[in-house]
């Protein structure tokens, strides 16, 4: 179940962007006192191996975009069965990290259900433009259905929490932790993208990264 939620969720392609991401609670560590950190190891904990790689290149990617280093865990311990905490220790020795980011899905929290959004496969039309076409109707709005995608998939969607903890290195401390529900519907979205750039964002303003 959790590979399968993997890849139907965060590994989803997408032609257009979306707010699909929000964070629902999170905690910042009152006794933290430190700065941003200057390079982040990033751990996807899921034994879907392609949707961790996945989703820690999406990491890297928003890293590089926004100047901060964020490095996939996954091109230096391929294999999740191989994740301890003596390992992860080595590598933040050795590689001098001092900030680890771990994500994982909250168990229970995979659903899937209906929405009306309809804006994300109906092209609004404000019949305005021309309104001979529309006599006394020309002040409606018009919806123009796109026979591209059938009807059945208009209304379906799946939601996923998720949770994030970036430790401070040093003493493992949490530094600041969040659950963010993610939600998908077709072509609309791009879970992914929008689920790393909006906790990548929120660290970032709380000056932790």
């Amino acid at each position: 179940m959790r590979k399968a939620v993997i890849a139907t969720l965060l590994l989803t392609a997408s032609c257009a962007a979306g707010r699909y991401a929000d964070i629902n609670t999170e905690k910042m560590n009152p006794q933290f006192t430190g700065g941003p950190g200057k390079s982040t190891l990033v751990l996807v904990a899921t034994p879907d191996r392609i949707g961790r790689e996945n989703l820690e290149d999406q990491f890297a990617i928003e890293g590089v975009e926004r100047n901060i280093s964020l490095n996939p865990s996954y091109r230096l311990i391929p294999n999740i069965k191989d994740v301890t905490r003596e390992t992860l220790e080595t590598l933040v020795k050795t590689n001098h990290y001092d900030r680890v980011l771990v994500v994982k899905t909250v168990p229970g929290t995979w659903k899937t259900g209906e929405h009306s959004y309809y804006q994300d496969y109906y092209s609004v039309v404000a019949s305005g433009i021309m309104p001979s076409m529309y006599d006394y109707w020309g002040t409606t709005i018009t919806t123009v259905y796109s026979p591209t995608d059938p009807p059945p998939s208009l209304v379906n969607f799946s939601m996923l929490s998720i949770e994030t903890r970036l430790y401070d290195s040093a003493d493992a401390s949490v530094i600041w932790s969040a659950i963010t529900d993610v939600t998908q519907s077709r072509d609309r979205v791009d879970a992914p993208k929008a689920f790393v750039r909006t906790v990548v964002e929120r660290m970032k303003s709380k000056h932790v990264l």
